[in-house]
């Protein structure tokens, strides 16, 4: 019988040992407020940069692949103006040849 009053007697004691604990916690938490403050300022400031450098990244390759685009389009219109520059200076060497100039 005595053994079970020894265990509520520590248990009603326990709240009381863990309460300079909390208020050690809290003293602390308080101690660090301040700084807290200033790393989530500098974690919003980190996300705003991480923000802007994934824009500048996807504008970056967007514009990448617009430039291979448009010097796919430039080889195509040189090969087409290559063909037809050939057609014609064929077409004037066998006008030569056939005697029509």
């Amino acid at each position: 019988m005595r053994l079970v009053r020894t265990q509520q007697y520590s248990c009603h004691r326990l709240p009381d040992k863990t309460q300079v604990f909390h208020e050690q916690i809290e003293a602390k938490q308080k101690e660090l407020q301040p700084w807290t403050a200033k790393i989530n300022i500098k974690q919003a400031a980190i996300d705003v940069a991480t923000s802007g450098l994934d824009a500048l990244a996807k504008k970056a390759t967007g514009l990448k692949d617009a430039v291979t685009q448009a010097e796919g389009q430039l080889t195509q219109l040189q090969e087409e103006q290559e063909g037809k520059v050939c057609f014609r200076i064929r077409r004037i060497q066998k006008d030569d040849i056939d005697g029509k100039f």
